[in-house]
This record gives C-alpha cells, sequence and structure tokens, in this order.
C-alpha cells in the first residue's frame, strides 16, 4: 500500500513537530509532536508559517509515541504488501533523521528509520515529467496536474493528502 507523508519541523535544529500520512485508500493520520530536545522551540518562522506554536507543543505526545501510533496507522489501513512512502522534497528524510536521533524506544525507531530509509521523493518524478530544469514546489505541481490553483497552508495533513492527488492523477 502506498501512504503520502509529510513533516513539519523545529526552524533550526530541524526535529519533527507534526506528521500527516495519508494512505491510497483516503484513510488519514496526524499528530503534533513534542520536541526532541527540551526546551527546544518552533521558531518564529515556521511557526507563522504554520500556525504551530510553542504553546501547543507541550502538551503533545513525543516523537516516540507518535510514530508508534503511526506505526499502528499503518498496519492498520494497509494490506500484505510492502508499504511505499512517498514525500515531496528532500526535507522529510533529514527531519527524519534528526528526529530518530533523540528516540529511545525500539518499535518507533524502526517504523521511523523504515519510512526514512524507503521514502520516494515524488518531487524528482514531476520534474521529470514536466521536462523542467528546475524543481518544481508541491503546491505548483498540483496546480499544473489539476489546472486550479490551490493554496498551500503547510499543514502536513492537506499536504500529504496534495500529494496524493498528485502521484495518482499525474
Amino acid at each position: 500500500m502506498n501512504f503520502y507523508i509529510d513533516f513539519e519541523a523545529t526552524q533550526f535544529a530541524g526535529r519533527i513537530i507534526k506528521i500527516g500520512c495519508v494512505s491510497e485508500s483516503g484513510e488519514s493520520f496526524t499528530t503534533l509532536v513534542k520536541p526532541s530536545k527540551e526546551g527546544e522551540k518552533v521558531g518564529p518562522y515556521v511557526s507563522k508559517l504554520t500556525s504551530i506554536t510553542d504553546e501547543m507543543l507541550k502538551s503533545a505526545p513525543t516523537a516516540d509515541i507518535a510514530f508508534n501510533d503511526l506505526f499502528d496507522f499503518i498496519i492498520a489501513t494497509g494490506n500484505c504488501k510492502p508499504p511505499k512512502y512517498y514525500c515531496y522534497g528532500n526535507s522529510d528524510k533529514g527531519f527524519l533523521t534528526k528526529t530518530i536521533k533523540y528516540m529511545t524506544d525500539i518499535r518507533a525507531i524502526t517504523i521511523a528509520s523504515a519510512i526514512k530509509e524507503g521514502l520516494i521523493d515524488y518531487s524528482f518524478e514531476v520534474k521529470k515529467f514536466f521536462n523542467s530544469e528546475e524543481a518544481i514546489g508541491l503546491n505548483r505541481a498540483f496546480t499544473l496536474v489539476h489546472g486550479e490553483y490551490h493554496t498551500q497552508e503547510h499543514d502536513p495533513l492537506k499536504d500529504a493528502l496534495m500529494l496524493k492527488e498528485v502521484v495518482e492523477d499525474l
């Protein structure tokens, strides 16, 4: 089964603060994630872009809990085929690397590492399809594929859904 995934991360450390994932059947998972390091801040740029605040993350689950919950979602919605994980752009792999470094739960580390190693960056396919020498952002790809402008909100669940639509309709 295909899963379309996106992460938002802290401004300077690049550790995951929100996960969004959509399965090919349309089921979705999202959660905020408490920064891995005590006292780590979202950063003003990321907070303005995503509307995620430090206050919101105080009661969020840790990365260990969030990735265990994501694993349960993948198992519950998947089928017998090995999952494929799609992302858009090269940031998500780095966010996973920086987040995994501070995780302690082996099951959570295993799923986060499996996602990281299996991530398929679909931006290369879009670039190739449109014969572009320059990168094409997700919002622009969606607009090119659907012929209508869509406002990107930098919410990982909405971005994962937008990615799903681009992959399926391209």
